[in-house]
């Protein structure tokens, strides 16, 4: 069956995403584990520069409501999709004594 999704990328408009965890598992069940999640949200969000309107984080996927440019809300479905080009910094890079505790 041919897939006819049509992705629409504009100025102004709202982006929703839907992402799961590895095999549907409730890797976000606990409050420490989505508070994680949250710190690289934001981390993501600050690189890309787009507004995030809505979240709902259950245990085994999230949904996301972001706003911005085009370019950015390509470039975030892209970084999630195919495992991300970037790497969020859990203070955990570089010298030991500068890390941080979570």
């Amino acid at each position: 069956m041919p897939n006819r999704l049509h992705r629409s990328y504009g100025a102004g408009y709202a982006h929703f995403f839907t992402t799961s965890c590895y095999r549907r598992l409730p890797l976000l069940g606990t409050a420490s584990l989505r508070d994680l999640f949250l710190y690289v949200l934001e981390q993501v969000r600050r690189r890309y520069r787009f507004l995030v309107l809505g979240y709902v984080i259950m245990p085994e996927h999230v949904h996301l409501l972001i706003g911005g440019w085009p370019t950015q809300a390509r470039r975030v479905a892209h970084s999630s999709q195919a495992g991300g080009p970037f790497k969020p910094d859990f203070g955990l890079s570089g010298d030991s004594r500068k890390r941080r505790r979570l």
